[in-house]
């Protein structure tokens, strides 16, 4: 949203790259104030400095006579199965979810681009427009709570529903009718909102389809084939520049 904002002050991309970028300095002074993690303190037997970091954010929370004491750690616990990342491709039912979740994870990405680089196509100001389609996206960060009263199938399939609708409906918007500027930014606006929710939802969901010891090794595996090979970017740039790209998004 700042981006957007930046971008319709400063117009010379040159100008626009030193703004953008001068307020990420400041983002090196917080390294000195941020406290290392107690868990990797305490995995390195340094449960001193894990103990004071765990009081001093008790006294933060109110829980000033709260005083935490770790025991030391000792070697690997017997009885605790290790599974492999090989079994991500070995075991069907984990080869089935990282299957899955690869093209519900390709299919937000694509349509979530692709609705931000097809602003040119949006009636009126374009720097207007890519800061309505940044506000948009505010509302997706209340997706925990339906999360938390519907689950996470129903909200996924709703999103994408309402989001592939939207898409759908957009090319179809006829010249004659009043104030069709609207509708066609409007309807932008409900595709981008409903898949930036799936996007929330994508992330808290395929973290839970996976056992814990695997769990850091399956969402990795899954952003580098989304994002390292970044196949769906290409796709992207050769289905923008045709008049096709709405319809393919609401057949993802």
């Amino acid at each position: 949203m700042f981006l957007s904002l930046f971008a319709y002050c400063f117009r010379d991309w040159r100008t626009l790259t030193i703004v953008a970028a001068l307020p990420c300095v400041l983002l090196l002074a917080t390294a000195f104030y941020i406290p290392e993690s107690p868990r990797w303190l305490h995995s390195q037997n340094r449960q001193r400095e894990a103990e004071s970091i765990l009081n001093k954010f008790a006294e933060w929370a109110g829980n000033s006579n709260l005083q935490i004491k770790l025991s030391r750690k000792k070697g690997s616990e017997k009885g605790v199965a290790k599974l492999s990342a090989l079994q991500l491709i070995s075991h069907p039912i984990l080869r089935r979810r990282i299957f899955v979740g690869t093209l519900r994870w390709c299919v937000c990405a694509f349509v979530y681009y692709g609705i931000t680089l097809n602003i040119r196509s949006l009636p009126g100001d374009k720097y207007v427009s890519f800061i309505l389609l940044a506000l948009v996206e505010l509302p997706a960060g209340f997706t925990p709570p339906i999360l938390d009263k519907f689950g996470r199938r129903l909200p996924l399939i709703i999103g994408f529903i309402i989001s592939g609708i939207a898409c759908l409906t957009f090319p179809f918007v006829p010249s004659s009718i009043p104030h069709r500027a609207a509708v066609i930014t409007g309807l932008a606006l409900i595709g981008k909102l409903a898949i930036a929710c799936c996007f929330n939802i994508v992330y808290i969901y395929e973290a839970e389809l996976f056992p814990t010891s695997l769990r850091s090794q399956a969402l990795g595996f899954l952003q580098y084939l989304v994002w390292g090979l970044s196949f769906h970017h290409s796709l992207l740039l050769l289905v923008i520049y045709t008049e096709l790209q709405l319809h393919i998004f609401y057949l993802l």
